[in-house]
């Protein structure tokens, strides 16, 4: 049991117009008594949040002792309180596959998006249904009604190969049918790029493995404006020593490669992850390279987001510092804005760490947020996604939760909502404070031309509070720390524009309300 921490107060980004207090927002773990992974996280709006990813239980020799990997996809569906409604698991049906090769056959959902039809289409890697090898994993298509009923089920295969979405996820094209971006690995051979689209039925449009002359994966891929496609990935230029290069690949609408970039990092594991077409019909890519951490002898990554043109031609490139892990997701938000998620390892403390990073459409950081427990949480954040409420949904996995006997410290599904401030409301297993007994005053004066005064009460059981200001732009400009009782804080906004602001008191990392001030 772990009660998450704040580390950075967020700023508001006004998204849609409900205000924030109205927004659900929580903080969950799902224990199966397994390894639970959360892959990707959707919403049907008015429906709830489903929740993509797999079970990795195992099975036993005689001795209880663990042998094979048993994996399952796994379909969580939530409603807007992050209580489960329905559970979907599919998967290791195959007993010809046992018999043949002496193994669980593994079955992984990876990835999720609501159809232009209402419903959900899941996919990911499967060895059921008649693998060819031990090794062989063929593409998995399940499309669901929102109570995660089947409606059909699909897959493609190629005798002696194996596919895997690895850590990428699919995306919808513009004519309703969707793509899926990963790995193929021929029996014996190397992985290669591979791209695969799909009509709206889960009929095969085409399958491409990229350029056979090099090897490596792709993480991320987007449709471009003319219907042809931008993946990002790694290259291997030395398989045996980890060493790897980020690699940008442009093809059309058929997956012929049109033009390739391989960025100049070598020596180490240098991944680009995820990729989006913006509002300007450009690119952006986030991407980490291998680097010293300032003075010291410890290797880290240090984060990038980069924009191009549909030419690959770069536009800007900016810096997120530095980490022990990855920003996995980048998703572009309604009002151009983009969203950054991942996990995060602080190079003092290496905690690891769920990061949620806003920036503007030039990837200048709005605000940055991270969510931790205690050193035994170990949270893994795969997947981030904005809400039809204004806020942001996390998932992964957390070692918090559960110890079995048998299987020893397995993991938990982890899922963070917040509301659009990134705040929350309830916590793992914890009461939230008592915000009965806080109050956050009107400022005053109000207009004003320079200062306000801002009256709050703290209730006693608080462990921290801060008043936050935030401009128009969802900018974090101010945190005041509060004490425990009544404040009467002075908050000046000289040297500021004229235009709306807004004050929040956040309480232990809870919303505890917000007001406007108007600046004359």
């Amino acid at each position: 049991m772990y009660k998450v921490k704040m580390k950075y107060f967020l700023s508001i980004l006004l998204i849609f117009s409900q205000p924030a207090l109205s927004q659900q927002a929580f903080d969950r773990y799902y224990t199966f008594s397994t390894w639970t992974y959360g892959f990707q996280a959707i919403e049907l709006p008015g429906v709830g949040y489903f929740i993509i990813g797999l079970n990795d239980s195992l099975s036993y020799d005689t001795n209880w002792q663990p042998s094979h990997s048993y994996w399952q996809g796994l379909v969580v569906k939530l409603d807007y309180n992050g209580d489960t409604l329905k559970t979907f698991q599919l998967g290791n049906g195959d007993t010809m596959y046992s018999h043949l090769y002496g193994g669980n056959s593994d079955d992984v959902f990876r990835t999720g998006f609501v159809t232009d039809d209402g419903n959900i289409l899941v996919g990911g890697e499967t060895q059921s249904y008649g693998a060819d090898n031990f090794y062989d994993y063929d593409i998995w298509l399940l499309k669901l009604t929102p109570d995660l009923d089947t409606i059909w089920t699909k897959r493609f295969s190629i005798p002696d190969t194996s596919f895997s979405l690895n850590f990428s996820y699919g995306k919808k094209t513009k004519s309703g049918g969707f793509f899926f971006p990963g790995i193929q690995k021929y029996h014996g051979g190397l992985e290669q790029f591979q791209l695969t689209v799909f009509d709206s039925s889960g009929n095969l449009v085409f399958h491409k493995a990229l350029m056979s002359q090099l090897y490596g994966f792709i993480e991320g891929g987007t449709e471009t404006v003319n219907n042809g496609f931008i993946v990002v990935g790694s290259v291997y230029n030395n398989i045996m020593n980890s060493d790897l290069s980020p690699i940008v690949i442009n093809t059309d609408s058929l997956g012929e490669v049109i033009w390739y970039q391989i960025l100049p990092y070598s020596g180490d594991m240098h991944i680009a992850d995820d990729i989006i077409q913006t509002q300007n019909e450009n690119y952006v890519y986030v991407w980490g390279s291998v680097s010293q951490l300032p003075g010291s002898g410890t290797k880290v990554w240090l984060e990038h987001a980069t924009e191009i043109d549909i030419n690959g031609n770069e536009i800007w490139t900016k810096d997120y510092g530095y980490s022990f892990d990855h920003l996995r997701r980048i998703k572009l938000l309604p009002n151009g804005n983009f969203m950054m998620s991942g996990w995060y390892s602080d190079t003092m403390s290496f905690n690891r760490q769920a990061i949620l990073i806003i920036c503007d459409s030039s990837g200048s950081v709005l605000w940055s947020r991270t969510f931790s427990g205690s050193p035994s949480a170990y949270i893994i954040c795969m997947d981030g996604n904005f809400t039809s409420d204004g806020g942001f949904i996390l998932t992964g996995e957390t070692t918090c939760c559960n110890y079995d006997p048998h299987l020893g410290q397995t993991t938990s599904l982890w899922v963070l909502k917040t509301d659009s401030l990134g705040l929350f409301t309830s916590v793992i297993n914890l009461p939230h404070p008592d915000l009965r007994f806080s109050s956050l005053g009107d400022p005053y004066p109000n207009p004003t031309c320079e200062n306000v005064t801002v009256s709050t009460i703290i209730p006693p059981t608080t462990e921290s509070a801060s008043l936050l200001l935030f401009d128009f732009l969802g900018r974090q400009l101010k945190q005041i720390k509060l004490s425990i009782g009544l404040n009467n804080s002075f908050v000046t906004l000289s040297g500021l524009p004229k235009g709306e602001y807004t004050i929040a008191l956040s309480i232990d990392g809870f919303n505890a309300g917000t007001k406007k001030i108007i600046k004359q």
